[in-house]
């Protein structure tokens, strides 16, 4: 007599082995060195993800450029959009205006201006260190409200110092709070610690900050 119990654990573990191929198979991208220069910023990345990294609008007044990937997945976000820009001036001061950090003695905290006061703790607002391949600098993680032209979302915002003093920045939404969702930030991170600064177009304000501006290496 056939054992029923032995064939129904035979078809569980079919299953299993079914939907572990199916989640393995989807095709996997080639690592592909990026290239972009904006500004005094000139980086490339490793994406394996399958993105495109765009820094060929020569037309707006600010440089700018533009990471965009769509993910095989099911859960929101499926796409992700990294913006970059680039500034000249102090490091500790770009890393305020641009990515709400601000680094002090104990590490790096977030900045707020005095008439806005501190994010609320609803906000579940997060400020690390991090470092890329030849880079310094830190990262806010920050939720926001429902508005008017979108669900309510989780924010990341970036500061990173180059080697000539010049600070790359940027920022990208990395979970949405709509529907079956989960945060795409292990990926964004993935690609800005790749991220290695090489030789930029010497415009005369790229010169190595004033000792003790540039904050020390730090993994996130």
């Amino acid at each position: 007599m056939v054992n029923l119990s032995k064939i129904g654990a035979s078809v569980i573990i079919l299953s299993i082995a079914t939907v572990s191929f199916a989640t393995s198979s989807w095709p996997s991208q080639p690592l592909v060195v990026r290239t972009a220069t904006v500004g005094a910023c000139a980086f490339r990345l490793k994406d394996s993800l399958g993105g495109i990294l765009d820094d060929s609008d020569k037309v707006s007044a600010v440089s700018h450029a533009d990471y965009n990937v769509e993910l095989p997945r099911r859960t929101l976000p499926a796409t992700f959009h990294i913006s970059f820009g680039c500034d000249t001036r102090d490091p500790v001061q770009v890393c305020r205006e641009f990515a709400g950090a601000n680094h002090t003695p104990q590490g790096w905290v977030e900045w707020y201006y005095p008439d806005q006061g501190p994010a609320p703790r609803s906000a579940r607002l997060e400020v690390h260190a991090f470092a890329s391949v030849n880079g310094t600098g830190a990262v806010q993680l920050q939720n926001m409200s429902e508005t008017a032209i979108g669900p309510a979302r989780r924010g990341l915002s970036f500061c990173l110092t180059a080697p000539n003093g010049a600070t790359l920045f940027g920022g990208a939404t990395v979970d949405e709070f709509s529907g079956k969702h989960k945060s795409v930030e292990p990926e964004v991170m993935q690609l800005l610690r790749s991220i290695e600064f090489i030789n930029a177009p010497d415009d005369g304000l790229g010169a190595a900050p004033a000792a003790g501006s540039s904050p020390p290496a730090s993994r996130y």
